[in-house]
């Protein structure tokens, strides 16, 4: 599949070492993924309503989430997603070292952190895989485990 366009990601993640690995995973993934990073679930939110220093934002093909935030848990973000009308479908892949809930209907994929930085580039095929099909929105609906 080609893709003439960037893949926008909306990676919600207030860990700088974590933030970094994600990226360059991200980017050998693909390298035309634009990477729009927030640290909070205050910040997820006024992102993914185009809010304030957002309000340019682009919509994300998916969202990356962990699950544990300096502001809260990232199950308050997807419940208040699931009551938003256009969000309740965006594919979320949720990447902790605490695998969420699988009752969310929008988290396609639970990702546990790898514990090392090493383990970051056993995760690109599970990414891939997920961007993909995302970007596709077709087949976005299988709760696979992927541990590195």
């Amino acid at each position: 599949m080609a893709f003439t366009q960037p893949l926008h990601v909306l990676l919600v993640e207030d860990d700088e070492v974590d933030q970094h690995l994600t990226r360059q995973s991200l980017k050998r993934v693909r390298s035309a993924i634009e990477v729009h990073n927030v640290g909070s679930v205050k910040a997820a939110r006024s992102y993914l309503r185009q809010e304030g220093a957002f309000a340019d934002a682009q919509r994300p093909v998916c969202m990356i989430l962990d699950m544990h935030l300096s502001d809260g848990r990232g199950e308050t973000l997807l419940d208040w997603m699931a009551q938003q009308d256009e969000l309740s479908d965006l594919p979320v892949i949720v990447f902790s070292e605490g695998l969420s809930n699988p009752g969310h209907r929008n988290v396609v994929c639970r990702l546990t952190k790898p514990e090392h930085p090493a383990g970051y580039s056993h995760l690109e095929d599970g990414l891939a895989a997920i961007l993909f099909a995302a970007a596709d929105r077709k087949g976005v609906h299988a709760n696979d485990n992927f541990t590195a």
